[in-house]
């Protein structure tokens, strides 16, 4: 992760603590684990970044209410984003998912 990458995790992680975690324009390739360790969180930003795939720990984000993953190289979403039933906006636009 670059120092500017860096820089919008520790803002992220601030913002955290207030439900929203924004990790947009970061170059993750993929969420980072401790994102998992959140239950807490109501709105996850990951706009803009090269991840390829949300994977099955994203089931433990039972507050998830908002998961913006648009402008990624998503190819799938893990089936646990069914536990998400607080979820209300689901962003994908501009991914690789194929339907």
């Amino acid at each position: 992760m670059s120092s500017c990458g860096i820089q919008q995790a520790a803002t992220g992680i601030k913002q955290a603590r207030a439900g929203k975690l924004n990790l947009s324009h970061s170059h993750l390739t993929e969420i980072p684990s401790w994102v998992f360790d959140m239950p807490g969180l109501r709105v996850l930003n990951l706009h803009d970044n090269k991840i390829d795939s949300i994977p099955d720990d994203i089931g433990k984000l039972v507050n998830l209410e908002k998961l913006i993953v648009s402008r990624n190289n998503l190819t799938c979403i893990s089936p646990e984003r069914g536990k998400l039933k607080k979820l209300q906006k689901l962003s994908l636009k501009a991914n690789k998912l194929e339907i």
